[in-house]
């Protein structure tokens, strides 16, 4: 419960233990499952979690405009390094439209499910050049995807539990 300046009430160091346990069992069941599927890249995935859920606090009305904003930025990412590579100035000018459409659209509020911050964020991260690299970028990418379904999955199964079954309704 906020305060009354508005700010967060500070949490006890009992709840604040627990959470911290909580994390660490998270992180370790992320790394243990990335690792089971042969990922090495971790990240992505943490980056995302760490979005939708401290930026976002995890709400569930804000997961997929999450996950596909950070897709689009990604390909917006991938646009900016391969096109000038594959077509010259006409790949860069084409990349720079998208990035300039995505920006107008932004500041318009189109289409918030593929343009919104987690876009905005994915496509700086993704223009990082040590990411370029197609295996590196690949790894990104799959690691985003990987977190995003693995936090998406566990939150969705904990709001399910927390609402008895005949009030759930389930949309896609």
């Amino acid at each position: 419960m906020p305060n009354e300046n508005g700010a967060p009430a500070p949490v006890s160091h009992g709840k604040a233990m627990m959470f911290l346990g909580i994390i660490i069992l998270g992180v370790a069941v992320y790394i243990g499952l990335a690792s089971v599927l042969g990922m090495t890249s971790f990240y992505g995935g943490f980056l995302f979690i760490f979005y939708w859920t401290a930026i976002k606090h995890a709400d569930l009305k804000e997961y997929w405009p999450c996950v596909v904003g950070g897709l689009t930025g990604l390909g917006l990412a991938w646009a900016l390094h391969n096109l000038p590579l594959q077509f010259g100035t006409v790949g860069l000018v084409a990349a720079l439209v998208g990035v300039l459409f995505v920006i107008y659209a932004s500041i318009i509020g189109w289409v918030p499910l593929f343009v919104n911050m987690a876009t905005m964020l994915f496509l700086t991260v993704g223009t990082i050049p040590a990411l370029q690299g197609a295996d590196e970028f690949r790894g990104f990418v799959l690691s985003v995807v990987y977190g995003a379904a693995l936090i998406g999955v566990v939150m969705f199964a904990v709001a399910r539990l927390k609402k008895p079954a005949a009030n759930v309704a389930v949309t896609i």
